[in-house]
């Protein structure tokens, strides 16, 4: 039976996550009920994923979550920019300056994220750990970083939705460039299935 625990995962910088283990010690009481503890996350990064994937292996965690195909940019939503031009799963444009968000090519697929994520996944396969890919996250709250939103697209006329609700809405108002953009995302989660579907 797996050992299942919560995760929250960032594309490719922020790839995997791992529960700490609690301070050794006498064990604390449970909680009452109707009332949880939030758990003690470490988040790693694309640079030391390998070895937060032992730690997993090493306290017996051995199911973890990936988020891709983001509703926003974590790296724009916090730093103001992506982590990297391998954010998301779409050919990022480096801003000039002094902007500091480019824009997006939702046409093109960005194969670097897709051989980052495809690492991630094949080296917790590797170490008998089960993950669960979450695609899309339409709860999201930064809609302004959002790689669909169309004002952060190289073409704001015919690339990206024109109204938040419709990335995670399967109805649309029927305009060429919401159907046009939701054929890129389906592409970017056709892209993500493919890529990872050999890891059974």
């Amino acid at each position: 039976m797996p050992h299942r625990t919560s995760f929250r995962a960032l594309p490719l910088v922020l790839a995997c996550a791992i529960l700490v283990p609690p301070p050794s010690g006498p064990r604390r009481a449970a909680p009452p009920r109707g009332h949880c503890r939030r758990p003690r996350c470490a988040y790693c990064t694309l640079e030391d994923y390998s070895s937060v994937l032992t730690r997993m292996k090493n306290n017996s965690n051995n199911v973890m979550q990936l988020w891709a195909v983001f509703n926003a940019s974590p790296g724009a939503s916090t730093l103001g920019t992506p982590y990297s031009n391998d954010e998301q799963p779409f050919k990022y444009i480096p801003p000039t300056p002094p902007a500091t968000l480019g824009k997006w090519d939702l046409s093109v697929i960005n194969q670097t994220y897709l051989t980052n994520l495809e690492t991630v996944v094949c080296n917790a396969y590797n170490n008998d750990i089960i993950v669960e890919v979450t695609l899309l996250d339409p709860w999201c709250p930064d809609w302004l970083t959002s790689p669909f939103k169309a004002s952060n697209t190289v073409d704001p006329v015919h690339q990206g939705f024109t109204q938040r609700g419709y990335f995670g809405s399967m109805t649309g108002d029927g305009t060429t460039q919401n159907s046009t953009t939701r054929g890129y995302q389906r592409a970017a989660v056709a892209a993500v299935v493919n890529r990872l579907k050999k890891y059974p």
